[in-house]
């Protein structure tokens, strides 16, 4: 399975299990309530969407990473385009890195 099939299929299993807040909104509300533990941006996020919730993060413990899929891909597969994916559950977050950091993605605070 590659990296696009075994991500997608599991952020299925986040959605679907209530964890996963979309947008840039309801991710920042999320990281301001410690809710968030991971945070996922697709590749055609704004600049300036990406710039504002990095600003938001800084110093805060809450990894990133960008991801190669579209919005409108993630839109299709888990029923919500957005291009700031936010996952609340802790075991689900160390999951989504664990499949990003296999596939020789690398992640930021």
């Amino acid at each position: 399975m590659n990296l696009n099939n075994e991500l997608m299929s599991f952020l299925g299993i986040v959605v679907k299990s209530g964890n996963m807040s979309f947008g840039y909104n309801c991710v920042k509300e999320g990281v301001y309530k410690n809710k968030i533990r991971l945070i996922l941006l697709t590749s055609d996020l704004s600049e300036k969407s990406k710039k504002n919730i990095l600003f938001f993060l800084k110093g805060r413990d809450v990894e990133y990473f960008q991801i190669s899929e579209t919005m409108a891909y993630v839109g299709d597969l888990l029923g919500k385009a957005s291009g700031i994916l936010g996952i609340s559950d802790e075991n689900m977050a160390l999951k989504v890195k664990s499949i990003l950091i296999s596939n020789g993605c690398s992640g930021r605070n």
